[in-house]
């Protein structure tokens, strides 16, 4: 059963982050939101993941957070000097062993029977490949992970990074108990969302994920250099 929150207003915050129109979206992600769709997000993330960085790095984060990440940083920097980007996603979860590593690169291997793990990571290794960049995972059982991928900027393969702040916005709302990182330096023009502070700042006033709230983060990392994509090398959108 999904649970209606046309009411609540989180209707006008789905069509603004995901840019949802018709009801059976909303629904969709409404659905997510109350924990019952998580699924139907995967399906639609494994549709779209061959689109842009931004959905390689939701899969990845998701997969952290399912590890028991409750800290999870996103770095995404770009040095355009050096024809460098680099994606660096870090967390505190459990971590995997040397040869859990060694295969998550592979999309096929799981360590679970009933849900195919590691694709965001295998996406990431292959597009830094294809655009003419590095790709690195280090990680400890009890220590957490960290995922490092570089690219080529201006490689006429390298993807758009995307639409950050729908993803950040989709993490928030999918993980109320983790608190997220992201930050941006783009040619010394730096950004940074931590939720903690956020969530300080709130004092019980409200919760952050108040549509407000959404919007205000989305807003702070739109129409900024955090969603760069062609105009900086890479492939468009669509």
């Amino acid at each position: 059963m999904i649970v209606p929150v046309f009411a609540s207003g989180y209707d006008a915050v789905i069509r603004l982050s995901f840019g949802a129109t018709s009801r059976r979206s909303i629904l969709i992600v409404c659905a997510f939101i109350h924990g019952q769709a998580r699924g139907l997000l995967r399906r639609r993330i494994n549709q779209k993941l061959m689109e842009d960085l931004s959905l390689h790095i939701l899969d990845i984060v998701e997969n952290a957070t399912a590890a028991g990440a409750k800290l999870v940083e996103i770095i995404i920097s770009q040095d355009t000097g050096r024809d460098r980007l680099q994606i660096v996603i870090r967390d505190n979860g459990r971590g995997m062993d040397p040869d859990v590593v060694a295969k998550a690169r592979d999309p096929f291997f799981t360590t679970r029977t009933t849900r195919r793990v590691g694709l965001g990571l295998a996406l990431l290794h292959q597009a830094t490949r294809e655009a003419g960049g590095d790709f690195s995972i280090t990680s400890e059982p009890g220590q957490g992970t960290e995922v490092r991928g570089t690219f080529q900027a201006s490689h006429i393969d390298r993807k758009p990074i995307g639409d950050m702040g729908s993803t950040l916005v989709t993490l928030i709302l999918g993980n109320p108990d983790v608190d997220f990182i992201y930050e941006t330096d783009f040619d010394g023009e730096k950004k940074r969302v931590d939720t903690r502070l956020i969530k300080a700042e709130l004092n019980g006033t409200t919760t952050i994920s108040d549509p407000a709230v959404l919007k205000l983060i989305r807003d702070t990392l739109k129409n900024t250099r955090d969603n760069v994509n062609a105009t900086h090398g890479g492939k468009k959108n669509g």
